[in-house]
This record gives C-alpha cells, structure tokens and sequence, in this order.
C-alpha cells in the first residue's frame, strides 16, 4: 500500500501566535512517515515546544532538537539570558526526536508498541523536523540550529540533507560521525539491553546497568576520584536502580542508541570528509570537550578545518557535560557566533 506523506499529513492543533515565551507541549501528527528503511512510523508524531517570540520577518528562529533521552522540557533552562540560547532575542522550536517517548516512541506507540517499533535513523529524525517544519510552519528557512550530544548528530544531518534551510549552526559535545570508541560504547549498551530481555531481567534493572555505565563515562574517572567518596557509591547505584520510567523504556532506549551507531553525515559522500565539506554551507560554531567519553572530539575536530567553522574547545575532566559548569563561557562563545556577521 503506497502511503503519500503530502496526502496523509494531517494537524491536530493551532501554531500558538508568533509571540510566545512558553508554551504546553504542542504535537503534530505527519501520518503514516516513511523511513529511509522504506517501513514506516505509523500514525507518526512529533512533540515540541516554544520559547520566546518570533519576529515578524520570521528571521530569529532557531530550531533545537533534542538530545539522547531528552524531553521538550528539558530544554527550557538552557533558554534564559546567560544560558545557551537567549528567548529574549530568539524564538526557539524545542523538537523532541523520536523514540524519546514524546514523540513517536516505542513506549508510546499504540500501533508499533516495544520490539515493534520500526528502527529509525539521525536522518529520519531531521526528514520528519523538515516536513513539520516547512508544511505546517511555512518556514523556508531558520536563523540557526543548535544542537547537543544526539541533538548535535541531528544539526550535522541538517547541514547535509537541507545545507540551504539555514544560516548558523552549533552542534556541541558533537560528532559528524561515531567514533570506534564511540561504537564500543554503545554497542556495550545495546548488549546489555539485549541480554537482559533474553534472559527476562527487570526494566528497571536493565536500566539501573545502563545508568550506571553512562555515569562512569559521562564524567571522567578523574572527576569522580576527585568529588565523590566511595561512600557515595552504594547509595549512588541503588539510586540508579530504582529509578525506572515508563516514559523512557528499555526499547526507547534502544531505538535511541541504534540510530546513533548508524550517525555518519559521509555516508552518501562516498565516505569522504572533504567531499561532504564541499555540501556545506551554513557558518558553524563547534563545541567539544576534550575529555568527552561518550561522543569523541576528534571527527568533529577533523571536519572543523574544512567548513572554516569556529571552534571552543572545552578542557577539563568534566566529560561529555562539561558544558554546564562552563556554561558562562559556552554561553558567550554561542552568542557571539550568533550575533556575528560577515
């Protein structure tokens, strides 16, 4: 059965006015959206969210999809004065990407429920942003997209899928395309979700595994020498495994961390940086940490070179968030980038 997504787009809502600084979470339904697989997210939909007021030549948006397990929400600090993105001066569109269990999801499809759902991709994820984005908002075109962790991958798809929708980009603690550490890593993860299904283990002592794992590379082993005790650790753990959510499960989880094993913006470049260089075309700010743990520095370092993007380059033992206790620098390195122009 053919399934046309022009004619099966279908809006359950009105846009809020052109003049919001926050907002519900709004969703919009995209029908039954192919995937680059060619299966599809049934009855497909994605939750987002605004901050700040959009201007009336609609030239001061800047669109930020989520990052791994992230909701809509979560967001909404990194929005004020002094933080990543300023919504005085901004309208910013908070895109929840799929299997975050806001939008399509394992955990939320009545249709595709758990091992059901269809696997997607970064790709998929930025398809569907476009779609929403261009059909419902009438947008051709964004000030900026700014990105973090999995919600960089997103902003690096964007720069080759739709390298003339707009103008700036800033993905932070951020890659083109996973590492070999970065794949050990999640395959790590994806083991041990499977095993625990095999073998009929708990949710919640999957997930407790796998927050333990991510707390042990989030951060360096420096930085956890340094500020916890091994007191701490006891307590830590038994936090970690009893903190089971029904709104990110095991199979979102999963959903989330295959689409990024398959991330490489090279991919249809014939796997070639200097050729996918080429393609792109918005100015970029790119943000690492040295010591980043889950998503690698260097492709992003690689790559930096050969768009003429700017660079900071964060250098403690704060691991993959060292955005956050460097967040005043972070912040002004953000802002000048956006205010700049050539």
């Amino acid at each position: 059965m053919t399934r046309p997504l022009n004619l099966l787009l279908t809006l359950f809502f009105i846009y809020p006015a052109f003049a919001q600084a926050w907002s519900s979470p709004q969703y919009v339904r995209l029908g039954d959206f192919e995937l680059e697989s060619g299966d599809y997210i049934e009855d497909c939909r994605l939750a987002f969210r605004t901050f700040g007021s959009m201007d009336a030549e609609k030239s001061n948006v800047i669109i930020f999809p989520t990052w791994f397990g992230g909701k809509t929400s979560h967001v909404k600090g990194l929005t004020a004065p002094g933080k990543l993105i300023d919504s005085t001066k901004y309208h910013i569109i908070v895109i929840g990407a799929f299997g975050s269990g806001e939008s399509s999801s394992p955990s939320t499809s009545r249709l595709q429920p758990g091992a059901e759902f269809p696997q997607f991709t970064i790709k998929d994820m930025v398809t569907a942003q476009h779609v929403f984005l261009t059909k419902h908002l009438k947008l051709d075109k964004v000030f900026a997209v700014i990105g973090g962790s999995m919600g960089s991958m997103q902003v690096f798809e964007w720069l080759v899928s739709y390298p003339d929708f707009m103008e700036k980009a800033v993905p932070y603690v951020c890659t083109p395309r996973v590492s070999a550490g970065d794949l050990l890593l999640h395959h790590t993860k994806i083991s041990i979700i499977e095993s625990g299904l095999r073998y009929g283990c708990p949710q919640d002592s999957i997930m407790g595994t796998l927050h333990a794992l991510t707390q042990l590379t989030a951060k360096t082993t420096n930085y956890l020498s340094k500020n916890k005790s091994p007191e701490d650790i006891g307590p830590m753990l038994e936090k970690f495994y009893n903190s089971g959510s029904s709104e990110f499960t095991v199979f979102d989880y999963a959903s989330q961390v295959r689409a990024m094993i398959s991330h490489n913006i090279y991919k249809d470049f014939n796997n070639s940086p200097e050729e996918t260089a080429g393609h792109i075309k918005a100015e970029t700010l790119i943000i690492v940490s040295e010591s980043d743990q889950i998503v690698n520095p260097l492709p992003a370092l690689e790559l930096a070179p050969l768009i003429n993007a700017v660079t900071l380059i964060i250098k403690d033992n704060n691991g993959h968030l060292a955005v956050t206790p460097n967040m005043e620098m972070v912040s002004k390195a953000i802002d000048q980038f956006l205010t700049n122009t050539k």
